[in-house]
């Protein structure tokens, strides 16, 4: 009797789909085992690279006609523009240049940030050597955005001089008492997750004006409204005092912006210290005293606020930001 009805169940189609999930599980839960234990590698950002056969590197998913001898120039293009920041920022230092003597107005400083940690600061400058790279080989291919981000993320920095940008793999211990103060290994499938000084996740793919690093720009390649008309509208449409139309998400939204990018810690000098994007005054500075990383944003005339102090730029920064692996 019991062969019998056993032998009824696994005739049934309802039986055999829930084994048929059922051995879906136990793949889906091998990958993620296996995967972690996949070699990763460091790749560059969402750009291009000078390849022999333009066409054929655009339409196929190999990257192995790409000859070493592009990256390794490319990567050492890169270096030399990280030095030649350096070199900048040494001057603009000696020069006074700097937010927190010249005290620009509009700086971000409503929350007291905490130093930069000097990690921090390597890992960005070993990352933004990444990204000019790839814009020397953006350049020399001649792509467009979007084929930039086709074709970039596919290549490795293995064997160039800036191989040693990519993230290191983390060794975790086989038992763990306490979770780690710098949040690593606390998930032992990805243990980089959560780390400090890592890169945030994103939900969509990145939208670079260039392609690697510029401000997103309008459909129609215009750039996009200036961030302070957009918060003048906000306040001219809702009002200061009028909180009826409101709803809690309202304030939910500004604890993520105070948060999870107010506390980002910005670019700064190996002291510690921030680039000027304004002068003392509030005016722009001249193309030649501005740092890389600044990204000023320039006040109209009639700002309700600003125009009667002669102030016509607000200063930008930045964050720390890191290469990725792939």
């Amino acid at each position: 009797m019991t062969n019998s009805i056993f032998g009824f169940l696994i005739s049934q189609p309802l039986f055999e789909l829930c084994l048929y999930l059922l051995l879906i599980h136990l793949l889906s839960v091998l990958l993620i085992f296996l995967l972690p234990l996949l070699a990763q590698q460091c790749v560059l950002g969402e750009e291009s690279v000078n390849f022999p056969d333009r066409n054929a590197i655009l339409h196929s998913s190999s990257v192995n006609g790409i000859a070493i001898s592009e990256l390794q120039s490319a990567a050492q293009d890169g270096l030399r523009e990280i030095e030649n920041m350096i070199e900048l920022e040494k001057r603009l230092f000696s020069d006074g240049l700097i937010s927190n003597k010249n005290k620009c107005p509009g700086r971000r400083n409503v929350l007291e940030k905490k130093r930069s940690s000097n990690q921090s600061r390597q890992k960005t400058v070993e990352a933004l050597g990444v990204v000019e790279a790839s814009k020397k080989l953006k350049e020399r291919i001649n792509l467009n955005e979007n084929e930039a981000g086709k074709v970039l993320p596919k290549l490795s920095l293995r064997d160039t001089v800036l191989e040693k940008t990519c993230p290191e793999t983390i060794a975790c211990p086989t038992v763990n008492t306490y979770r780690s103060f710098d949040g690593s290994c606390n998930n032992l499938m990805q243990p980089s997750w959560g780390q400090r000084d890592t890169i945030s996740q994103r939900l969509l793919p990145a939208h670079y004006g260039n392609g690697i690093d510029s401000p997103r720009l309008a459909s129609d390649g215009s750039e996009l409204k200036n961030a302070r008309e957009i918060s003048l509208d906000t306040v001219r449409i809702y009002g200061l005092d009028e909180t009826a139309n409101v709803t809690l998400a309202v304030m939910s939204f500004g604890q993520f912006i105070t948060h999870d990018i107010t506390l980002s810690e910005d670019f700064t000098f190996e002291n510690g210290s921030s680039p000027a994007c304004c002068d003392a005054q509030g005016q722009l500075l001249p193309p030649n005293d501005m740092h890389p990383q600044c990204l000023p944003i320039e006040i109209a005339e009639g700002d309700p606020f600003y125009s009667c102090k002669g102030i016509n730029c607000m200063s930008f920064i930045c964050f720390f930001f890191s290469s990725r692996r792939r």
